[in-house]
């Protein structure tokens, strides 16, 4: 099954209301995703983020854990979601992952 990872602020900024919206579309057939989400951090989304976790065993939440934690989780997945909105002035979510061996999925900005 295709892992995504998502690792940052859980705020509009940081593009996480795209995420739900792509969780509650392909969700809506058979209650099940075509793939797992692996979410690190904490912000104004968490709350909805953990609702949607308890509906979707591939959703797994963990809140804010360290570099080395999330680092544990890379092999589980094969792209990053790096979904910013806003300009990003350094995007270092993309570059840990980058390092990672983690393709990037983002926005052009």
């Amino acid at each position: 099954m295709l892992g995504l990872l998502y690792f940052g602020r859980l705020d509009e900024e940081k593009g996480v209301d795209g995420i739900i919206d792509m969780i509650e579309k392909f969700g809506k057939e058979d209650k099940k995703l075509p793939f797992e989400l692996f979410i690190f951090g904490t912000g104004k989304y968490e709350a909805r983020l953990l609702e949607l976790a308890t509906q979707y065993k591939e959703i797994h939440m963990f809140g804010w854990k360290t570099i080395e934690e999330i680092k544990r989780y890379v092999v589980n997945c094969q792209y990053c979601l790096v979904p910013s909105t806003f300009l990003e002035t350094f995007g270092l979510t993309a570059l840990n992952a980058l390092t990672w061996g983690l393709p990037v999925i983002g926005y052009k900005k």
